[in-house]
C-alpha cells in the first residue's frame, strides 16, 4: 500500500528522488547532510541525481548511486576534488550485505574516476554514506566510520 506524502520521509526513495532531482532542492539538501555529518562548510558542490556507472559488460554489476556529489577545490587534495556518494536505505533485511555493498560502491567509483595509465595518487577521497532507518551494526550508535 502506497504511503500518503505527508508520511514520507527523505529515507523514502520517492521523496528523496524528488529533492535531488530538481537541482537546487539537490544542492541544499546535499550540502546540509554533509555539513551535518562533517561539521564544516560546503561551499563548492556539483550533485549529480541518480547517477548511473555501468559494468564493462552484461554479465557484471553496475550500480546507481542515489546522489553523486563532487566538491569542489578542495585544497587538502590533488585535483581538489572530493567525492561522496549519498545512500538512503530502510531495507533492514539488506543489513547483512551493507559492508559488501559499500565496498562494491566504492571499488565502482574509483574504477570510474581513474582513467587507464593515469598513477594510483590521482584516486579521488570517496565516501559512501548510507542514511538508514535502523541500526546497522547494533551498537546504538547514529553515526558509524569505517575506513
Amino acid at each position: 500500500m502506497a504511503k500518503q506524502f505527508e508520511e514520507l520521509n527523505l529515507v523514502d526513495n520517492f521523496l528523496f528522488g524528488a529533492v535531488m532531482s530538481d537541482k537546487e532542492g539537490a544542492r541544499i539538501l546535499g550540502k546540509t547532510i554533509l555539513q551535518a555529518i562533517f561539521g564544516r562548510k560546503f561551499p563548492k558542490l556539483v550533485v549529480h541525481s541518480e547517477h548511473t556507472i555501468w559494468s564493462n559488460s552484461e554479465e557484471l554489476h553496475g550500480i546507481r548511486l542515489d546522489a553523486f556529489i563532487e566538491e569542489k577545490n578542495v585544497e587538502i587534495l590533488p585535483g581538489g576534488v572530493q567525492i561522496y556518494d549519498l545512500e538512503p536505505n530502510k531495507r533492514k533485511s539488506e543489513k547483512t550485505q551493507l559492508p559488501w555493498r559499500v565496498r562494491f560502491i566504492h571499488s565502482k567509483i574509483d574504477e570510474y574516476e581513474l582513467e587507464s595509465g593515469d598513477s594510483y595518487d590521482k584516486l579521488k577521497n570517496v565516501w559512501v554514506i548510507f542514511i538508514t532507518t535502523y541500526d546497522p551494526f547494533g551498537e546504538n550508535r547514529m553515526v558509524y566510520t569505517i575506513k
